[in-house]
């Protein structure tokens, strides 16, 4: 089932996005049937995990190159991928039935890896965990993500996103407890990230910029070894810290 792993300041991206993604959500997570319109998530160390259906209000409860162009934009310039479903969401290309990434972090000189696994129908529709609240726009993209959290109290904790006109992310919201976080996704011109930049206002104030180099790609151009650096900056005193970590992934396709 499919990864939200949005990104927690102890241990650095998703999103994704993912992609990928911001601050909170991950932190506060802890079976699957054949209903591929919707969506559940699993990393490497659970089982699948059942998945529920959708209401009537679009909720859901529950090779190789050496580098990547320079240039940058906030808007994918690469025709090839597909528009509106979750592969694209998952910065992925093709028909991808199953995908393992693993995160291999260097924090202050210790390392410490851990993994997990995306789910996807033929049809490009993610598997999300029963925890999650997915709510879906008009065309059937990832509007808003919600989990429930009860580490501080007990409330539900969202992030939404925005999209550019091919469909990849713009910018992702958080509204946190005593807080709130926007982040920007920048893409090179074939269409791969390149940089996040989360601005965090509230009790702490704080800018978060994630930059990525892309090491290896697989024959269908999904990139499957990419470092991000990351660098928080107190924007009270200007201080800041960066950490490393290295991506990899093993894609399966249909």
């Amino acid at each position: 089932m499919a990864s939200i792993k949005i990104i927690n300041k102890a241990r650095i991206f998703n999103h994704l996005a993912a992609a990928t993604l911001t601050l909170s959500i991950a932190a506060c997570n802890e079976n699957s049937n054949n209903n591929c319109s919707n969506a559940s998530h699993q990393d490497s160390s659970k089982n699948v995990i059942e998945q529920q259906g959708v209401n009537n209000n679009n909720t859901i409860s529950t090779n190789e190159i050496e580098k990547a162009p320079q240039t940058e934009t906030n808007q994918v310039k690469h025709k090839n991928i597909k528009r509106y479903n979750d592969w694209n969401f998952f910065e992925l290309r093709g028909k991808v039935k199953y995908v393992t990434t693993t995160y291999i972090h260097d924090i202050n000189g210790k390392k410490s890896e851990d993994a997990i696994t995306d789910t996807f129908c033929s049809n490009g529709f993610a598997r999300f965990d029963k925890d999650l609240k997915i709510k879906r726009n008009t065309e059937k993209q990832i509007e808003s993500i919600s989990t429930y959290c009860d580490k501080i109290e007990p409330q539900w904790l969202t992030t939404k996103y925005t999209y550019n006109s091919d469909g990849s992310i713009a910018s992702s919201q958080e509204e946190l407890p005593q807080s709130s976080a926007k982040t920007t996704y920048f893409y090179d011109d074939k269409g791969y990230l390149t940089k996040t930049i989360c601005v965090e206002q509230g009790v702490k104030e704080e800018t978060t910029i994630i930059t990525y180099k892309y090491l290896k790609f697989d024959a269908k151009d999904n990139w499957i070894k990419r470092t991000c650096t990351t660098t928080y900056i107190d924007d009270y005193d200007n201080s800041s810290t960066t950490n490393t970590e290295t991506q990899t992934r093993k894609i399966i396709y249909y």
